[in-house]
C-alpha cells in the first residue's frame, strides 16, 4: 500500500476507488460462490442417502461431502480475513486525502464494514462530507444516497452532525423523512447538539420542499388545453347599446360587404 502515497494525490484517489469498490465484488463473489458450493454438496448428499440401498453403510460416502464443506468454509474465512485486513489498510489511506470522489465508495463500503474499519470510514467521511454539493450527489448512486441519509442514526454524534450540515447545504428534501423518524424514535436519546440540529435542518428542508411545490404551481400552462371553444366575455355589467356593440363586434366574418350607395 506504500506505493500508493507515492502517487500523484489523482491518481493515488483513483487507485484508492477501485480497490474500495473491489472489495464489495470480491465479498459478493466468495459468497455466492460459497454458498453455491455448499448446497451442491448438501445436496449430493441427501441424494446419495436416499438412494442408498437399505442396510448400506453411509458413513464414508458422506464423509467427502462433509470435509468439502469444511475446507468451504475455512477457505471462505481465510479469505475474508485477509480481505478485511487488506481493507482497513486502503482505509486508513484514503482518510488521508480530501477528494469528494471518496465519498460515494466509502458509503458503499460502510453498509456492509465489519466494526473495526467505522472509525476509519467515519474519519474519512467527516473530512469529505463538506466538498459534497447537489450537483455531485446527484451522479451518487441510489442506494448511497440512501445510506448518506440513515446515517443520520448511526451512533456517532460527530459524523450526525456533518451528514445532517450537508444534508442542509445540499437541500436534500428526500431526508425528511430519515429525521423525522429520527426525531420521532431517539429523541430521548439523542446528543443535544444533534437533535438541535436535525430540528433545525428539518425545518429549512421543509421549507424549500413547500418553495419547490409553490414554484411548480407557478408555473402550470395558463392556456387552455382541453381543446374547447372558450368565449371570453367582460365580467363588468354593460348597458344594453355595448352590448348590441360587442356583439356586432364578436360576430363572424361573413365576407366584406359592398358599400351602402349614398341615398
Amino acid at each position: 500500500m506504500t506505493h500508493i502515497r507515492a502517487m500523484p494525490p489523482d491518481d493515488a484517489v483513483k487507485t484508492i476507488i477501485e480497490i474500495l469498490q473491489e472489495g464489495p465484488r470480491l465479498r459478493d463473489a466468495l459468497t455466492e460462490r460459497m454458498t453455491i458450493t455448499v448446497f451442491a454438496v448438501v445436496f449430493f448428499a441427501l441424494f446419495r442417502w436416499f438412494m442408498a440401498p437399505p442396510g448400506a453403510d453411509l458413513g464414508t460416502p458422506l464423509i467427502v461431502p462433509l470435509l468439502v464443506v469444511f475446507f468451504v468454509g475455512l477457505g471462505y474465512t481465510f479469505l475474508g480475513s485477509s480481505t478485511r485486513k487488506s481493507n482497513a489498510l486502503i482505509l486508513e489511506i484514503a482518510a488521508e486525502y480530501h477528494d469528494v470522489r471518496l465519498i460515494a465508495p466509502l458509503l458503499r463500503v460502510w453498509k456492509s464494514t465489519v466494526l473495526s474499519d467505522i472509525p476509519l470510514i467515519n474519519r474519512s467521511l467527516l473530512q469529505n462530507l463538506p466538498l459534497l454539493t447537489s450537483q455531485s450527489v446527484a451522479a451518487f448512486p441510489l442506494s448511497e444516497r440512501i445510506t448518506l441519509r440513515n446515517l443520520i442514526q448511526c451512533p456517532y454524534p460527530p459524523l450526525q452532525i456533518g451528514v445532517l450540515e450537508t444534508l442542509s447545504r445540499i437541500e436534500d428534501t428526500e431526508a425528511i423523512p430519515n429525521i423525522e423518524r429520527t426525531l420521532r424514535e431517539e429523541v430521548n436519546s439523542m446528543d443535544a447538539e444533534v437533535k438541535t440540529l436535525a430540528e433545525t435542518c428539518l425545518l429549512k428542508l421543509k421549507a424549500v420542499k413547500a418553495a419547490e411545490q409553490q414554484s411548480k404551481i407557478l408555473l402550470r400552462p395558463s392556456h387552455d388545453t382541453t381543446g374547447a371553444d372558450t368565449l371570453l366575455r367582460v365580467a363588468l355589467p354593460i348597458s344594453e347599446d355595448d352590448a348590441e356593440e360587442r356583439r356586432e363586434l364578436l360576430r363572424p366574418d361573413e365576407g366584406a360587404k359592398p358599400p351602402t350607395p349614398p341615398s
